[in-house]
Parts: structure tokens; C-alpha cells; sequence
């Protein structure tokens, strides 16, 4: 009898290890949503008050770039529309962090110097 509770115990466990395999973005414990409204300089503001670990929401519309993404285990998540642009300039989103997960964005207008790999 106590075989089979060690056994389940043990698939309980790998189901959640699964489950927590699925998340979407890295857990943190003091970890905030933040929403981000486009325009402007909203987004670099929103990355540099932001916290390892915390999930950065954009909101539909045009963001400003190029960013830096200095933050580990930073999240950005856009919305349904969401679009950074780089106005040409350099890279649009250049990542300088582990754990940095970027979804659900449109990037564009990156710089077009090949040597520095601008993308």
C-alpha cells in the first residue's frame, strides 16, 4: 500500500513540475504587471524603473525604440497591435539580460548597418 502513495506522490509532483514548466513568463516573487501606453519615451521609461522578474504589458499602438532590455527575467508582452519601432535607427530591441522573454510584439524600422548587425 505505502508503494502505490509513493508513487502517486511522485506523479503529483511531475505533474506539477509540468505545470510550472507551461507558465508563460519566468515567476518572481515581488514581480509587478506593469502596462505600458505607447508614444514617447513610455517604453525606455517602463524598462528602466522596471524590476528583474516583472511582466511589461503593451498596450496597442506604436512604441518608441531602440531599447535596451537590461533587466533579468523581464517579460514583455504586447497586446493585439502592440508594435515597437526603431525609427531606423540601431538595434530595435537589443536583450543585455538572462532570462528576457519577449511575445505578441511587432518590431520594425531596425537600422540598416550590417557591421553592427542592426536587426
Amino acid at each position: 500500500m505505502s508503494g502505490h502513495r509513493r508513487v502517486r506522490a511522485s506523479a503529483t509532483a511531475g505533474l506539477l513540475l509540468s505545470a510550472a514548466s507551461c507558465l508563460p513568463f519566468p515567476a518572481e516573487g515581488n514581480a509587478a504587471t506593469i502596462s505600458v501606453a505607447p508614444g514617447g519615451g513610455r517604453l525606455a521609461e517602463a524598462l528602466a524603473a522596471a524590476r528583474p522578474g516583472d511582466l511589461l504589458v503593451l498596450e496597442p499602438g506604436i512604441h518608441r525604440g531602440p531599447v535596451t532590455v537590461d533587466r533579468p527575467r523581464l517579460a514583455l508582452q504586447g497586446e493585439a497591435d502592440a508594435v515597437v519601432d526603431g525609427g531606423g535607427r540601431g538595434r530595435v530591441i537589443e536583450v543585455a539580460a538572462p532570462g528576457v522573454v519577449i511575445r505578441g510584439l511587432t518590431i520594425r524600422n531596425s537600422g540598416a548597418d550590417f557591421t553592427t548587425v542592426d536587426a
